[in-house]
C-alpha cells in the first residue's frame, strides 16, 4: 500500500495509504477484510468523519459546533491550497458519470487537466454553508456556497443553495440568475422542476407574474406530485395579485413567456444532444455503467418504455 501511495502527488493519498497502514499495525483493521479497507481509504480520513459528524449535529440542531468542526477540518486542507485550481489544474467533484460528460463538453478548460477531489470535501463546504445559514451568517455561508459550486458545478443541491444564499443576502436577480445558470445544465426532473418552482417564487418577488405562472405550470410537468403545494400558493397568489391568472397557459405560451424573460427552457438542446451522443457512445464502446446513467436519466425524462427496456437488457452485463 505504501509503495503504490507514497509517491502520489496528492497529500490525501498518501495520508490515507499511511492510515490504514497504521490501523494494520495496531490490529484495528484486518488485512483480509477488502471492503473495510477500501472504506477506510476512501472514507476514513478528517474530511470524511467531519462530515458525518457535522451531519449528525445539523440534524440534531446544533449548528455552531457543527460550523466550527467543519472549519477546522477544512482549514488544513484549504491553508495548504490541497485543491484550489493552479494554471495547469482544475479540481471538481462529480456526483456520477453523466455529470462528468456534461462538463467535459460544457464547462471544462481544455487547457487545464481536470482532477478529482474528493467528496468529502465539496461536502464540508456545503455543510459549513448551511450551518452558518441557518446561524444568520449570511456572507460566510455565500463564500462556502460559492466555493462548493465551484468545485462541483454539475451539483444542483449546490446551486440551489447558492440560490437560497443569495436570497437571503436580499439580492433577488443574483438569485434568479444563479437558477438559469443551474437550468442549462438540469438534467433530470427532479432538478429542473424544482428550479422551476424557485424560479416561480423569485419571479413573483421581481414583479414578473406571467413568468411566474409560466414557471409554476412548467415545474409541474416535471413534479406531478407537486399539484396540491404548487396549486395553492398559486390560489393564494391570484387572491393576493389581482394581474396573476390561475388560467392554464398552453406550451407554445409558456415558452414564449420563459425566452421572453430570458429564462432557459430546460433540458436545453445542448444538454438533449450531449445525453444523446452520450448515450449512444457507451453503448459502442460498452461501457454499460455509463450507459445506463444516461439511460435511466432518458427514460425519465422522456417517459419512453423504449430506454427502459434497453436498460433492462444490459441490467447484469460488465463493461467491455
Amino acid at each position: 500500500i505504501l509503495s503504490y501511495t507514497a509517491n502520489s502527488t496528492d497529500p490525501t493519498v498518501r495520508a490515507a495509504g499511511e492510515r490504514v497502514v497504521s490501523r494494520f499495525i495496531k490490529g484495528t483493521l484486518a488485512e483480509d477484510d477488502f471492503e473495510a479497507i477500501s472504506e477506510e481509504f476512501v472514507d476514513g480520513g478528517v474530511l470524511s468523519l467531519a462530515v458525518t459528524k457535522a451531519q449528525r449535529l445539523i440534524s440534531e440542531k446544533n449548528y455552531q459546533d457543527a460550523e466550527l468542526l467543519l472549519r477546522e477540518a477544512l482549514d488544513s486542507v484549504d491553508g495548504n491550497n490541497t485543491y484550489t485550481d493552479t494554471t495547469t489544474t482544475q479540481w471538481r467533484v462529480f456526483m456520477n458519470y453523466v455529470d462528468r460528460v456534461l462538463y467535459n463538453r460544457i464547462l471544462s478548460n481544455p487547457e487545464k487537466n481536470t482532477r478529482l477531489a474528493p467528496m468529502s470535501y465539496f461536502e464540508a463546504h456545503l455543510l459549513v454553508s448551511i450551518a452558518q445559514t441557518l446561524q444568520g451568517q449570511t456572507q460566510s455561508a455565500l463564500q462556502h456556497a460559492r466555493r462548493a459550486v465551484e468545485i462541483a458545478p454539475l451539483s444542483m443541491s449546490a446551486r440551489l443553495h447558492l440560490s437560497h444564499c443569495l436570497e437571503e443576502s436580499l439580492d433577488i436577480t443574483a438569485a434568479a440568475d444563479e437558477l438559469k445558470k443551474l437550468l442549462l445544465l438540469a438534467h433530470d426532473p427532479e432538478s429542473i422542476g424544482f428550479g422551476y418552482y424557485r424560479m416561480a417564487f423569485f419571479q413573483w418577488r421581481l414583479r414578473h407574474l406571467k413568468a411566474a405562472q409560466a414557471c409554476y405550470q412548467f415545474a409541474l410537468k416535471f413534479l406531478p406530485g407537486a399539484t396540491f403545494i404548487i396549486g395553492t400558493e398559486t390560489a393564494i397568489l391570484a387572491q393576493t395579485e389581482p394581474e396573476f391568472s390561475c388560467d392554464e397557459l398552453s406550451d407554445d405560451e409558456i415558452y414564449a413567456t420563459l425566452i421572453e424573460n430570458q429564462i432557459p427552457v430546460a433540458p436545453t438542446d445542448e444538454v438533449s444532444t450531449i445525453f444523446l451522443d452520450g448515450t449512444r457512445a457507451s453503448l459502442d464502446a460498452e461501457l454499460f455503467s455509463v450507459a445506463k446513467n444516461f439511460m435511466m436519466n432518458l427514460g425519465i425524462m422522456t417517459k419512453d418504455d423504449v430506454y427502459f427496456d434497453m436498460l433492462n437488457s444490459i441490467e447484469g452485463e460488465p463493461d467491455r
